[in-house]
């Protein structure tokens, strides 16, 4: 399996200096959620490794390899006798094969109909450095990772698909207000007074991003309003 650090949360946000953008507390976070799916894995155990070195090996994303634990795809081990971070490995096989069927969604190449999740969020009102990517990278919204065929760098996109997903789990002010044709003050006002709060997962900030059934009743003030 190799040799393992001992190491705090923090050593977890200098192993993920690109992926995904969190800071500290959610850093905390992640790695408590990351915890409770983990078994015990003996240290002698062959074709394990850390969570970092499995990408680097693999060239294969920090943020997708925790959307699969997430869903069970992906086992999580964890060394009995290393704390954090380190402690948590995955099975390198396993995350090879993972990599291998999920190929055909990292794209090497940019199709008609996509447009880069930065241009989504901006146009969503989601405008903070880091936030959507954030969101992208932990699993909890669709996207594609693709080679750009200009600058020769991966960069998410996403497809219809990906956009109505989102728009299926999710909505922003922005979002709202083309929907409703209310002002964004209003929204915003509506949203405050309704005690709505946004979507944080794990204390993640990744926006003005509101779980689209929380709003259901905001969106149906508001059309309530407008009719009036």
């Amino acid at each position: 399996m190799g040799a393992f650090v001992i190491a705090p949360p923090a050593a977890m946000m200098a192993d993920m200096r690109a992926e995904p953008r969190i800071g500290r507390k959610a850093g905390q976070a992640l790695l408590e959620e990351l915890e409770a799916y983990a078994q015990p894995v003996a240290p002698e155990e062959p074709g394990w490794e850390t969570i970092q070195r499995v990408h680097k090996r693999l060239d294969f994303p920090v943020g997708e390899i925790i959307a699969a634990i997430r869903t069970g795809a992906l086992r999580l081990g964890q060394c009995p006798d290393v704390f954090g971070y380190h402690g948590l490995v995955v099975e390198i096989a396993e995350v090879a094969a993972f990599k291998a069927k999920a190929a055909p969604k990292r794209k090497p190449s940019i199709n008609q109909g996509e447009v880069t999740a930065a241009a989504f969020a901006r146009s969503a009102g989601i405008r903070g450095k880091g936030q959507f990517l954030a969101l992208i990278e932990g699993g909890y919204t669709p996207a594609m990772l693709v080679l750009n065929p200009t600058t020769r760098r991966r960069e998410w996109r996403m497809s219809r698909d990906d956009i109505a997903a989102f728009e299926a789990s999710y909505t922003t002010p922005s979002m709202l207000s083309a929907e409703t044709g209310a002002h964004l003050n209003t929204i915003r006002a509506v949203l405050q007074s309704e005690r709505v709060q946004p979507f944080r997962p794990n204390g993640l900030d990744v926006g003005p991003v509101y779980l689209r059934n929380a709003v259901e009743p905001v969106v149906a003030l508001l059309k309530s309003q407008r009719g009036k």
